[in-house]
């Protein structure tokens, strides 16, 4: 038996590999930073202000609230709770989150929440949650409200939002 073994199971790569093509444009643009002028190794600005919200004088103020801007970012988080849940024999708090960009926050913006808002809710539901202690407010429920006032790209706004969450939970004195 002489020759190449093949393997009918598995998918045969191509013979010979060939280097990626790089123009000098991509090469320059690694080597200038980011698009916003910023170093490589730098970090946008930032600003937070941790209790705007529960500080106003309204009917039903939050626990906790956090202002937080990063760059062209700047978001706004109320949390409300812990609070008595609909369940009241949950052994466990509930957290839920509301996210929602500002009217004016977006170049496109319907009246009603839209499925990527819809979708982010549950993954900042699902990522915050676990880092909560929720086995501290048993039959209670923990909501944050979240409002993008001003965007920058999808995955910098969910960083930064993860970070406004963080401190108005801070705020309201959840663990």
């Amino acid at each position: 038996m002489s020759g190449a073994v093949n393997d009918r199971r598995r998918i045969n790569g191509p013979a010979r590999s060939v280097e990626p093509i790089y123009t000098a444009t991509v090469l320059d643009s690694v080597a200038k930073g980011r698009s916003d002028g910023r170093g490589l190794d730098h970090m946008r600005p930032i600003y937070a202000k941790a209790g705007p919200i529960s500080d106003a004088q309204t009917t039903a103020s939050a626990s906790g609230s956090a202002f937080y801007e990063q760059g062209s970012i700047r978001i706004s988080c109320a949390v409300y709770g812990p609070r008595s849940a609909r369940k009241p024999n949950a052994r466990r708090a509930h957290f839920v989150c509301d996210f929602q960009y500002a009217p004016f926050a977006c170049s496109k913006r319907s009246p009603t929440q839209s499925t990527d808002e819809h979708e982010t809710s549950l993954w900042l539901s699902n990522t915050v949650g676990p880092a909560i202690r929720l086995e501290m407010y048993p039959k209670s429920s923990i909501d944050a409200y979240v409002t993008v006032i001003e965007s920058d790209g999808k995955m910098p706004t969910l960083a930064a939002t993860i970070n406004c969450i963080s401190l108005a939970l801070a705020d309201a004195g959840i663990e």
